[in-house]
């Protein structure tokens, strides 16, 4: 399972900047960012490489910052996939509360990243339909 980092922040312009320059002076490769915004505050969601560091100074600089399991999966290059994906989900009664994708640097293969009520049973679900699911972050990052 991969750990996510969300990162409540004002929603004022520059403090998603702020992040990342703690990010990038605590020498933390980020592979991942999204984001979503409320009225008064945003949300930012990362994957990272040291995701406990990056936790502790986050906290220590002020900043709220809330752990998560999530499900990385890799996907195809071609129409579909990611529509199959959400249709297998969707059949066996799984709910996603948040998704976002990026590129695996790796194997250059998309990744689309998953938050769900239960991750560890979703992870064999989608290993049971035959999709490569990220177990450890060496995977993304080695």
């Amino acid at each position: 399972m991969t750990m996510q980092l969300s990162v409540l922040i004002p929603n004022k312009p520059g403090e998603f900047g702020k992040v990342v320059d703690i990010v990038s002076s605590a020498g933390i490769n980020c592979l991942s960012v999204s984001t979503y915004d409320a009225k008064d505050f945003g949300v930012l969601h990362l994957i990272v490489d040291q995701p406990k560091q990056l936790r502790a100074v986050l906290e220590e600089k002020g900043y709220s910052v809330i752990p998560s399991s999530a499900i990385a999966v890799r996907t195809e290059h071609r129409p579909g996939y990611m529509n199959q994906i959400l249709h297998e989900m969707a059949n066996a009664n799984i709910n996603i509360e948040c998704l976002y994708s990026f590129m695996n640097k790796k194997d250059m293969q998309p990744v689309l990243v998953f938050r769900t009520s239960d991750a560890g049973v979703v992870e064999e679900f989608l290993i049971g339909k035959g999709h490569h699911v990220y177990r450890t972050l060496e995977e993304l990052t080695e």
